[in-house]
């Protein structure tokens, strides 16, 4: 039995769960299309530059500490940050330049790692996989200043910035302008946004960056949760309609039932 309070969630939740699979069925049968991300489109333009100058690419996926991918706003986005670096690194690992991974979460270091290692391997390149390229920075001061070092120092030809972001977004940009580097930044903080749009050449707004990974490997059933997934949203605006307009009419006990 469903106690009072408790059914907006279990309705968003069963509406969640009916729409991802309605959609993920259906993609088997006819590939949905996602709009163009031009950040997305743009992995392969970066890499190029950078092979063609001889200089390395800059990933990071956000500031952090300890226990930063269990976080619930900051984990999905490092998450996502590391579905791009994967399809980054395979590029890499074609076209010749290195890649520097800047880590701010010590529990997403060993994950990157072999995600970067794993591209290497998948394109025949394993030989070409530098350990040390992957860098644990700390957190805080101490990961902004690292970074910008690197930046400076490596002289990168293109920057990613993609995950949770926070005050150091401004510096990693302007710096990585200063050494001419093409700046692709993303994230869902609504208060860094504004700052990357302002300054980056491409840039993925909120939830672009978690659409990336399906829009990369263009798989069917992660096309189709994406979908699944507005439509989930398009549901949860209809309900917020309904308690806008049960609370216009003064219907106090729809709106005590579902605890809105």
């Amino acid at each position: 039995m469903i106690r009072s309070g408790n059914v907006l969630d279990f309705v968003v939740m069963i509406g969640l769960m009916i729409a991802i699979y309605l959609m993920m069925s259906r993609a088997e049968k006819k590939m949905p299309k996602l709009r163009r991300i031009p950040a997305l489109d743009a992995l392969e333009e970066a890499v190029g530059r950078a092979a063609e100058t001889g200089r390395p690419i800059l990933f990071t996926q956000g500031s952090g500490g300890t226990g930063t991918l269990s976080h619930p706003e900051e984990g999905p986005q490092i998450m996502s940050g590391l579905n791009v670096l994967s399809h980054l690194a395979a590029l890499a690992a074609n076209l010749g330049p290195r890649i520097i991974c800047c880590v701010g979460q010590s529990d997403s270091l060993i994950p990157t790692t072999e995600i970067v290692r794993e591209a290497y391997i998948a394109q025949g390149m394993p030989e070409a996989f530098r350990e040390d390229d992957i860098r644990f920075l700390g957190s805080g001061n101490a990961y902004a200043f690292a970074a910008v070092d690197i930046i400076r120092t490596e002289e990168v030809a293109a920057a990613f910035f993609i995950g949770p972001f926070y005050n150091e977004s401004l510096t990693f940009v302007f710096h990585s302008d200063d050494v001419g580097a093409m700046k692709i930044g993303g994230t869902a903080f609504t208060h860094q946004m504004p700052f990357f749009a302002a300054v980056c050449d491409y840039f993925m707004i909120g939830e672009e960056i978690y659409a990336a990974g399906a829009y990369l490997s263009g798989e069917a059933e992660e096309l189709g949760s994406v979908v699944g997934e507005d439509f989930a949203k398009g549901f949860s605006i209809i309900l917020i309609i309904l308690a806008v307009a049960a609370a216009s009419f003064g219907l106090s006990g729809f709106l005590n039932f579902m605890r809105i």
